[in-house]
């Protein structure tokens, strides 16, 4: 039923609870899953700084990125999943997420959310809510438990 399993990952709390259903449904299903990590250009980036203060930026970005991508493929392995793949994405989060379901065709799209409401929703948006209207195959979306 869910041969391909896609997790976006940002190393919060809810990426983490989405990482324990994404390998509960993985080993239920014997399916592959993909972890991945969108690094989105940040406004700093685009003001008048000198170009190593943000090559350092990026840089420390994709590291951060590389590490919870590790973390993540990781504790997927130790929880017995043998297929999984990792990848880095540059852009708008949901934007990347959708566009990388569509391209590897997956089945599924596990995801964390923060559970923001009222105003704090409206004013942050929600990369899960975007990813929930535009994507073409089904998504899950995980709460962060206990509030």
């Amino acid at each position: 039923m869910f041969k391909r399993i896609l997790l976006p990952t940002d190393g919060s709390q809810g990426a983490s609870e989405a990482l324990n259903c994404a390998t509960a449904i993985a080993r239920k299903f014997d399916s592959e899953l993909e972890v991945v990590f969108v690094t989105e250009p940040h406004p700093m980036l685009t003001a008048p700084y000198s170009e190593s203060i943000l090559m350092d930026a990026l840089q420390a970005t994709r590291e951060e990125g590389e590490n919870v991508l590790a973390q993540a493929t990781e504790t997927a392995r130790q929880s017995g999943i043998d297929q999984v793949k990792s990848a880095m994405l540059e852009g708008h989060p949901a934007e990347e997420i959708v566009r990388y379901a569509r391209e590897h065709q997956m089945d599924i799209i596990v995801m964390g959310t923060h559970g923001r409401r009222g105003i704090n929703r409206m004013l942050l948006g929600s990369i899960a809510e975007e990813v929930v209207r535009t994507a073409s195959m089904p998504v899950m979306t995980v709460r962060v438990s206990g509030g």
